[in-house]
C-alpha cells in the first residue's frame, strides 16, 4: 500500500489524470460487463421459442427475445413455471403471416408450449431496420377457440371475461325461441345475461342457461368462471 502511495505522490499531474481516466474506463467495462451477463442468467428462466429460423421468421432478433420473456412471465406468474424452470416453445406450423406497409412490418403467429399444455396468439409490429426499441409493439393474447389445440387447460394470457368478449354477443335458439347472450354490468360485478322470451316458462329458462354452458363448453371455456342469469323479455 505504501509503495502505491509514494508512486501516487511521485507522479505528475498529467499522469495522474491519465491513470484517473484508465481506471474509470476499466471500472465502466467491468460493471458493463456484470450488467450484460444478468439477461444471460434469465434466458435459463425463460420460455425458448426454438424454431424460428425453420419457420423463416424476420421477427428482429431483439423482438424473438422479448416475446420469450413475455411468455416466460406469464407462465411462472400462472405458477406453471417456477423461477428456475425453462421450457421450449415453437411456432406452430402454418400459423407464421407477415405484411408490410411502407416501413412498418406486421407478423402473427402462435407459440406452442407442449410441456405445459399452453398456446400464445403473438402479434408483432416494427419498423424495417430496427431492432427493438423502448416499447415494444408486442401483443400476447389467447389463441381464437379454432386454434386451441390444448382443449383441457385453461388460457393463462388474460381473464375468463375478457377471453370471453370476443365471442360476444352471443345468439341462438330453443327450438323457435330466439335467445341472447352478453356482459352485463350491475355495481362493480360482471355477469353473463340471458335474454329469452320465456313467457315465464321456468323450463324454457333453464334450457336457454345449459345450452349457454354447453356453448362456453365449445370454445373451450369453463362455465364455472361466468356468473349466468336470465331475463325474462316477453311482452304479452
Amino acid at each position: 500500500m505504501g509503495v502505491v502511495k509514494n508512486f501516487w505522490q511521485n507522479i505528475d499531474a498529467k499522469a495522474k489524470v491519465l491513470l484517473t481516466i484508465v481506471a474509470v474506463v476499466v471500472l465502466v467495462i467491468a460493471v458493463w460487463s456484470v450488467i450484460k451477463l444478468i439477461p444471460e442468467a434469465q434466458m435459463d428462466r425463460r420460455v425458448t421459442v426454438t424454431n424460428y429460423s425453420d419457420e423463416n421468421v424476420s421477427v428482429p432478433r431483439g423482438y424473438q427475445q422479448y416475446i420469450s420473456e413475455r411468455i416466460g412471465d406469464i407462465l411462472r406468474k400462472s405458477t406453471m413455471l417456477d423461477e428456475t424452470e425453462t421450457a421450449d416453445g415453437k411456432i406452430r406450423e402454418g400459423t407464421y403471416s407477415e405484411s408490410t406497409d411502407g416501413d412498418i412490418v406486421t407478423a402473427a403467429f402462435i407459440v406452442d408450449v407442449e410441456s405445459v399444455k399452453q398456446s400464445f396468439d403473438v402479434k408483432v409490429i416494427w419498423l424495417k431496420g430496427k431492432d427493438i426499441g423502448d416499447d415494444p409493439n408486442v401483443t400476447i393474447t389467447c389463441p381464437y377457440y379454432t386454434d386451441v389445440i390444448y382443449t383441457d387447460t385453461k388460457c393463462q394470457v388474460t381473464t375468463p371475461e375478457n377471453q370471453l368478449k370476443r365471442y360476444l354477443p352471443h345468439y341462438d335458439y330453443i327450438d323457435d325461441t330466439k335467445y341472447a347472450v352478453n356482459y352485463q354490468r350491475y355495481t362493480d360485478q360482471m355477469y353473463l345475461r340471458i335474454e329469452i322470451a320465456a313467457c315465464g316458462d321456468a323450463n324454457l329458462q333453464k334450457s336457454a342457461i345449459d345450452e349457454t354452458k354447453n356453448w362456453l363448453k365449445s370454445r373451450y371455456l369453463d362455465p364455472n368462471d361466468y356468473k349466468i342469469e336470465t331475463v325474462d323479455t316477453c311482452r304479452r
